[in-house]
């Protein structure tokens, strides 16, 4: 997902060039940013997994890139994608933090967000904690399953599942870079005992789908977000 391959001289002012799967595209001209301005959203991932030349907002040990969705994001095509170069922000004439700015603002726009009870999930398989009758857990991603853990710093969204069950904070567990666990604190979790599981669980993803060793505390009514 690089812009290597970005080609600005085609007579349509097209940009061709690889997604995240190596196949060819053609998108919309990407240096125009009124045409980008709208595609852009955030996408996390852990700092060791960043490409080259790809700018982004250090959070602990993550990275917060800006991509942009490609021609066909409209008809519902979630994986046709390609990250934000420190050539073509340049092109724009805009720094990272004002791009990532405008990325917040579009992820819950372009990514729809829901809520999947844990259980639903993994059919009691896999439930990572004893008297677990009594805790509450709750998948957060996308509708389409994709970039779920961009919702970390989508303040609005955490707002609102914090409002659905009632809490005064959420636990949240990065789960991978496609999905967030969210467990209200009235459950009586502590985050400090819960980076041990969550350090256990990384151990089984490929490196590409690792997030964060951290576990995050959110808070509602004052909008914060704790590490741990």
């Amino acid at each position: 997902m690089s812009d290597n391959n970005t080609n600005g001289n085609n007579k349509n002012n097209n940009v061709s060039g690889n997604n995240a799967d190596g196949n060819r595209y053609t998108s919309g001209n990407l240096y125009d940013y009124n045409w980008v301005k709208p595609r852009l959203f955030v996408k996390m991932m852990h700092e060791s997994q960043v490409p080259a030349h790809v700018p982004y907002i250090s959070q602990k040990d993550m990275a917060c890139t800006v991509t942009v969705y490609l021609d066909d994001f409209a008809e519902g095509n979630r994986t046709e994608c390609m990250y934000v170069t420190e050539r073509l922000a340049e092109k724009w004439g805009y720094s990272i933090n004002e791009l990532f700015e405008t990325a917040q603002k579009n992820t819950p726009v372009l990514l729809p967000y829901q809520l999947i009870n844990i259980r639903e999930m993994v059919n009691d398989i896999f439930y990572p904690f004893e008297n677990s009758d009594d805790i509450q857990m709750w998948i957060l991603t996308s509708k389409d399953l994709l970039y779920g853990s961009s919702y970390l710093f989508c303040k609005e969204v955490l707002v609102e599942c914090a409002e659905k069950f009632r809490t005064e904070a959420l636990c949240i567990l990065p789960s991978s870079i496609h999905e967030l666990i969210l467990v209200p604190v009235e459950c009586g979790i502590d985050p400090q005992a819960v980076r041990k599981v969550v350090r256990e669980v990384n151990r089984t993803l490929l490196p590409k789908e690792l997030l964060s060793e951290y576990v995050f505390l959110y808070r509602p009514s004052t909008k914060t977000l704790y590490a741990y």
